[in-house]
């Protein structure tokens, strides 16, 4: 049975490296501001052959916005299939990034490939969720809930750690990994209560990047909003539907604006296997002010795409895909200028 480690994140290095779900993923270590070292990042990213464990590779690099827009309509049609998405990064409050962007690349072995049509579709549902206008709105929370993050004396708790660990089914995680990540003080988890019974939760896995540009090292602060999972009913109680979930990151981003992050990012279910009009999570990021990789497509003149089968989520307990199909995200952010705007310091 594959070993799963309880990290989203991933590791700084030069090539890609062994995760879950037969992936290999890796963030470059240094800045591309070259057109040159782009497409050659790119032509040894499509090169690259697959193995008998990886159906998929994932590649994060930091890259100039000159050298996005350099590239030449022959570049851009080599590059584009594995372009999955970017996140601008002015207003990182990272001096060596102000001009750059994040960008994604991917490529999944024929088998983990969806259709072009599937992916499409999935971005449809999507694009109008973020052109809405944001007033910033949240409905209330209904009384009779707590709203909290997580205590060290809740990390501990036996019972908080059993029904996490019962939730996080949803993510392939067994009590083990749970408990790792409940340990694990770099992340922020917070959880939101009716009486014992934890009904919606979400967390913020955070990792300081050390990276270089022209040779001189640096750091970059990042923290990604993952494992949030809302509860379908308990003790005759419905709470999906709801709102609860946004209440539970709208708190994380209050914690990220006090902690300092450069970037605030999330992987974000936009599968059409879930079984709402609207993909609860991207309504939810809407909400919070999180913005959407579409838009920065359009910025940089490239065809939006999402990331394609990349993980594995069960959508409610009617899910009866196999774990092997994995499901489409969609990549939001906030950078630090926007978080501290919206949420304070």
């Amino acid at each position: 049975m594959e070993t799963l480690t309880p990290t989203s994140i991933g590791e700084v290095s030069p090539i890609p490296i062994r995760a879950t779900e037969m992936r290999k993923k890796n963030i470059y270590p240094d800045v591309i501001a070259k057109r040159s070292d782009l497409m050659g990042m790119i032509d040894q990213f499509h090169s690259h052959p697959f193995d008998n464990d990886t159906t998929r590779y994932s590649t994060r690099a930091f890259v100039t916005d000159q050298s996005l827009q350099s590239l030449s309509v022959v570049d851009r049609k080599f590059a584009e299939p594995y372009i999955e998405g970017i996140i601008p990064l002015a207003g990182c409050g990272s001096l060596p990034l102000e001009d750059c962007a994040l960008l994604y690349l991917g490529k999944n072995a024929p088998e983990r490939t969806p259709s072009a049509d599937i992916v499409d579709r999935e971005i449809a549902k999507a694009k109008p969720i973020f052109n809405e206008s944001d007033d910033g709105s949240v409905r209330p929370l209904p009384g009779g809930f707590e709203l909290r993050a997580l205590t060290s004396e809740d990390r501990q708790n036996a019972g908080i750690q059993s029904q996490y660990a019962e939730l996080y089914q949803a993510f392939g995680y067994g009590p083990e990994d749970v408990a790792k990540m409940l340990l694990n003080q770099n992340n922020v988890m917070v959880a939101l209560f009716d009486e014992d019974t934890i009904v919606s939760t979400g967390m913020v896995e955070h990792a300081h990047l050390h990276l270089a540009r022209n040779g001189q090292p640096f750091m970059f602060s990042v923290g990604e909003v993952t494992e949030g999972f809302t509860r379908e009913e308990a003790n005759g109680q419905v709470y999906r539907g709801k709102g609860l979930y946004t209440h539970v990151v709208t708190e994380l981003m209050r914690e990220e604006a006090k902690n300092g992050v450069n970037l605030i990012y999330a992987e974000s279910n936009a599968d059409l296997s879930i079984p709402y009009d609207l993909p609860p999570v991207l309504v939810s990021a809407k909400k919070q002010g999180r913005e959407s990789a579409l838009a920065a497509f359009d910025h940089y003149g490239f065809r939006p795409q999402l990331l394609r089968r990349h993980v594995h989520i069960v959508n409610d307990k009617n899910d009866a895909r196999p774990p092997e199909i994995q499901n489409d995200l969609l990549v939001t952010y906030m950078v630090r200028n926007r978080l501290r705007e919206r949420y304070g310091k």
